[in-house]
Formats: C-alpha cells, sequence, structure tokens
C-alpha cells in the first residue's frame, strides 16, 4: 500500500509539472485510442471525482487491471458499462458538471493509458466505498484502502 502511494505522489508531480497537456490527447501522444481515454476519465470522475488523486488513480487502475486479467470484457469502454459493474453506469442522465475534475480524470485516464503511471504491484479488480458491504467483498482480499474506498484482488 505504501508503494502504491509513494509511486502515484510522484506521478501527481510529473503530471502537474505537464501545464500543456490537452484535455484529449491528440493521437501521436499516446498511442490509447481517445475513446479509451473517454471512458476511463468518466469512470475516474464518476466513481472517484472526491477522491486523492492516488485514489482517483487506483479507480483507473482498477478498470485496467480488469480488461488485462481476462476475466472480465476486452477493452476499456466494455469494462466501463459491463452491466451492474460501476453503479454511475445505471443513471443514463449522469452528467460532467465539474469541468476541473473532469480535465483531472482526463489526465489520469491519459497518463494511466499511455502507462506514464503503471503499478504492476496494484492488482485489485473490485472496490467499493467504505459506506456499503457487498457480498463478493467477503470472498475477496483486501490490497489498499484508499480515501473513502477500499480495493480487492
Amino acid at each position: 500500500m505504501i508503494t502504491l502511494k509513494i509511486a502515484t505522489l510522484i506521478a501527481a508531480l510529473l503530471i502537474s509539472t505537464n501545464v500543456d497537456m490537452p484535455a484529449i490527447p491528440k493521437p501521436d501522444i499516446v498511442k490509447a485510442k481517445a475513446q479509451d481515454i473517454e471512458c476511463l476519465a468518466k469512470n475516474i470522475y464518476h466513481e472517484a471525482r472526491g477522491e486523492p488523486f492516488h485514489g482517483q488513480v487506483a479507480v483507473a487502475l482498477v478498470t485496467v487491471n480488469r480488461v488485462a486479467s481476462g476475466l472480465f470484457q476486452d477493452t476499456i469502454c466494455k469494462v466501463v458499462y459491463a452491466h451492474r459493474q460501476f453503479s454511475w453506469t445505471l443513471d443514463k442522465n449522469k452528467k460532467v458538471r465539474d469541468s476541473k475534475a473532469w480535465a483531472s480524470a482526463v489526465e489520469i485516464a491519459t497518463a494511466v493509458l499511455s502507462r506514464q503511471i503503471h503499478q504492476p504491484d496494484f492488482t485489485a479488480v473490485y472496490f467499493h466505498t467504505k459506506q456499503v458491504l457487498p457480498k463478493w467483498a467477503k470472498t475477496k482480499t483486501i490490497t489498499a484502502r484508499i480515501g473513502n474506498h477500499i480495493f480487492y484482488a
């Protein structure tokens, strides 16, 4: 858990020094598809907008870890919009209302998908807020507690 905090703080410094980073990166800046960046940014925004930077990164990494695991869907967008996986997707009218938080979510999504932030030791593929205790949590191993979220492998 400490390693994740240190690594994400370093990544935060690297990202925050890049003041010219565009809202949606050009294809020659990163190899990630703009659609994947947008889907991941929406997930970060709606699931972790009020969380500390490393908590937002952790939510992004859960999404990426799900794609890599082979146990979930095979693209970022398919993972994000999979039935009942992320509660915000159940509300068809969810909109981005906080432009500063949205810009931050896009930067984090871009950094994660372009491997500017890469945490191979962060293996979580599930998370929930501290306010709930889903039935599935009893069968998983806690890997981190960050902000208002608990992460599981």
